[in-house]
């Protein structure tokens, strides 16, 4: 799956993307539960105080969340909590790039997001 870094200015990662077609938030929390260094994932009910946060969960005790930026966007956002953390996001980010979704979802999603158009300069 195609990830999309997040860099402050200086140039360090602090989050990344992916598209959110890819991924049902029980997909996405079965890959989840599948990494390495992950723990106590929470998913979002009804009476959260934040609906644009989707989930969130512990990588290496850090905590991070994956949220939905405007609560429409075509991509999910997935970070540190606090701003101000500037650890590596790298091996989190590569089991996302490594995930494969069924069949159908990868069609679909293709088709969606035009990613089956490859456009070289």
């Amino acid at each position: 799956m195609k990830t999309y870094e997040i860099c402050k200015d200086n140039g360090n990662q602090i989050a990344f993307e992916f598209d959110s077609i890819y991924l049902s938030l029980t997909s996405l929390c079965s890959l989840l539960k599948s990494i390495d260094g992950v723990s106590d994932i929470r998913r979002r009910n009804l009476m959260s105080e934040s609906p644009d946060v989707h989930v969130k969960f512990k990588y290496f005790d850090d905590e991070l969340i994956i949220l939905e930026p405007f609560g429409d966007s075509s991509r999910y956002w997935c970070g540190f909590e606090s701003n101000d953390n500037i650890k590596h996001l790298q091996g989190l980010e590569e089991c996302f790039k490594f995930y494969k979704p069924s069949v159908f979802r990868k069609i679909i999603g293709d088709i969606i997001t035009l990613n089956f158009i490859n456009y070289k300069s």
